[in-house]
């Protein structure tokens, strides 16, 4: 939508919004987290390089931020169906991110918000292998404790094949 059109706000629209937000920033975690198989997919690469040019030239048509934005998105889709099929190679991963980085110099949400009085990235690992050690151990309720108390803190704790990996709601 460029800048000179009035905005539509709901409350729909903000919700949309937030699932929006959260679904860029799963994908962001799941670049840096998961483990893919060494090598560069070609395609995977031109299509970053395509999205980003996408993505510059809707900004640079009178700040077309809906076009920008789906560029992104289409981006997501995309890539995310190539790690799912296995296509996607831990070479296509740096262009990726740094495709994610421009777009979030731009709109400034991929990084979650910390809320005064919250925890440490340091705290978070602490507490998260602290619940491992505690699953190891067998002892289920303090594993169950120590998930339950970093979600109150707004703090999600994933258990994947490839280890913990923890995200702020």
């Amino acid at each position: 939508m460029p800048y000179r059109k009035s905005l539509n706000f709901t409350i729909e629209g903000l919700k949309s919004a937030a699932i929006a937000i959260k679904r860029l920033r799963d994908f962001k975690l799941r670049l840096e987290t998961e483990r893919f198989a060494e090598g560069l997919n070609e395609k995977m690469a031109v299509r970053t390089v395509h999205a980003s040019q996408a993505f510059t030239d809707s900004l640079n048509d009178d700040l077309n931020t809906a076009e920008a934005l789906a560029a992104v998105f289409k981006f997501v889709r995309d890539a995310n169906s190539a790690m799912d099929s296995g296509e996607f190679r831990a070479g296509n991963t740096p262009a990726a991110l740094e495709f994610l980085a421009l777009f979030d110099c731009i709109f400034d949400v991929l990084k979650p918000s910390v809320k005064a009085g919250g925890l440490s990235d340091s705290d978070i690992e602490e507490r998260a292998a602290r619940r491992t050690a505690a699953k190891k151990a067998r002892d289920f309720a303090l594993a169950d404790r120590i998930r339950d108390e970093l979600l109150e803190q707004g703090i999600v704790l994933e258990d994947t094949k490839s280890g913990v990996r923890w995200k702020r709601k």
